[in-house]
């Protein structure tokens, strides 16, 4: 879990240096909930509840987190994805073509590490549920 939020990190360092690269006005972390809506909501709400939970999670709960987890990813991923492509395409008017492939490498790098992701929490559930002999945390 700690590898993901530290690619997680990563990603939000690598997007935010594209962003100022690719947009001429750069849009605050208070312009997010506008720019994302529910998927922003979503991903707020879930961790303000985790934030506040003091207890150690049971087996049963690490597996709806994943699966929690994998859904803010893909809705996340979806919508980051779709704005910064729709940038892109702008960036791709203005600017040269070696520019274009760098900016292209590094959103695949991104895209890479999220289906490494998926395959981690993926594996984590398998874990559980063979510790657990049930088919479904």
């Amino acid at each position: 879990m700690l590898f993901i939020a530290q690619d997680s990190i990563k990603h939000s360092k690598i997007l935010q240096s594209l962003s100022t690269c690719i947009s001429k006005s750069f849009e605050s972390k208070e312009e997010c909930p506008k720019i994302q809506g529910k998927a922003w909501e979503n991903v707020v709400a879930f961790a303000k509840k985790e934030s506040i939970k003091q207890t150690p999670l049971t087996d049963e709960e690490i597996c709806s987190q994943i699966n929690e987890m994998i859904l803010l990813e893909n809705t996340m991923s979806e919508e980051y994805l779709t704005t910064l492509h729709l940038k892109l395409l702008k960036f791709q008017m203005d600017e040269n073509q070696t520019n274009i492939m760098m900016v292209q490498k590094l959103v695949d790098f991104i895209v890479e590490d999220e289906a490494r992701h998926k395959a981690i929490l993926d594996h984590i559930m398998r874990m559980l549920q063979k510790k657990n002999k049930s088919p479904a945390c």
